[in-house]
């Protein structure tokens, strides 16, 4: 009796798992299909037709061969596809990869799964999307990262980590976020920055250190809303330009003096400072340039 029944609710469990297997193959998410546009550049793959593709969603490229994915350098999509999140797959395809753009698609999260196998990437655009915040490590595998782009995004804050790895990075812009402190290791993981971008940000607080990049010729902080610069913020620049306009400050502490580098000062639209030294200025060895106006005069 007891086998007869083990034998029925055997058969009637393997009917019923074969039929509910179907059901989840069924459901599973198709990949969404694409080609690249012909074009006379055979290492862009450029897609022009708009896709909505959700996160447990992957790219399926349709007629290329190894060869013609081993040649594709760089890749970008129309403004009108919609991502929520970087293809699965994208540096499983094009091993090859130097420039990755997607600007305006919507991007919500990164993953470190997205950059593993982006050993060659060197341009990476992820502006004008929705991302808030850069995990710790997340570009640490794109080890050869040249240039980073993050504008218009809706970030709020900088972990200490969020660079880690990229020693090669010499440009990074994060112009047009939501930016409001910047802590004392937020670009330690990048410590050959050279060309480093702020603006239009809401940056009220620069911990001491930040800065601390050796190489750093270029810095712009304009449009934000400092009123205080540390006295220590520069001391380990070699800049050559640096940018303040716009800002709220009132005391520029001491170390903007001690740049010997400096051929370009802009503290436009800082009506309210208190401490500027012309006697130091005039001392900084190469300055050729200096752009404030206190009261409407201008200070040369």
């Amino acid at each position: 009796m007891f086998n007869s029944k083990m034998k029925s609710f055997i058969v009637l469990f393997l009917t019923f798992g074969m039929g509910f297997g179907g059901q989840l193959e069924g459901l599973r998410p198709q990949p969404v299909k694409v080609q690249c546009e012909p074009l006379a550049n055979d290492a862009l793959c450029y897609i022009a037709t708009p896709i909505q593709l959700n996160p447990v969603q992957s790219l399926e490229f349709e007629d290329m061969s190894t060869s013609q994915a081993n040649n594709i350098l760089e890749f970008t999509v129309s403004y009108e596809t919609k991502m929520e999140i970087i293809p699965h797959g994208i540096f499983d395809m094009f091993h090859y990869l130097e420039q990755l753009k997607l600007q305006g698609i919507g991007l919500k999260t990164l993953h470190h799964s997205d950059f593993e196998n982006a050993w060659n990437l060197h341009n990476l655009t992820l502006s004008d999307n929705k991302l808030e915040r850069i995990p710790s490590g997340i570009f640490s595998r794109a080890v050869n990262l040249i240039e980073l782009n993050l504008d218009g995004n809706l970030i709020l804050h900088l972990e200490n980590d969020a660079f880690n790895g990229l020693h090669q990075l010499y440009y990074l812009s994060l112009n047009r976020n939501r930016l409001i402190t910047l802590k004392s290791y937020a670009f330690s993981g990048a410590p050959h920055l050279t060309d480093l971008r702020l603006e239009y940000n809401e940056i009220e607080v620069l911990e001491n250190g930040v800065f601390d990049l050796p190489d750093l010729m270029f810095l712009y902080l304009g449009h934000n809303q400092l009123k205080i610069i540390p006295d220590d913020c520069f001391k380990n620049t070699q800049l050559i330009g640096l940018d303040l306009q716009s800002n709220q400050i009132t005391q520029l502490g001491n170390s903007i003096y001690d740049i010997k580098t400096m051929r370009t000062l802009i503290l436009l639209d800082n009506d309210q400072i208190s401490d500027l030294n012309s006697t130091r200025i005039a001392e900084m060895n190469r300055l050729v340039e200096i752009k404030y106006k206190p009261n409407s005069q201008t200070l040369v």
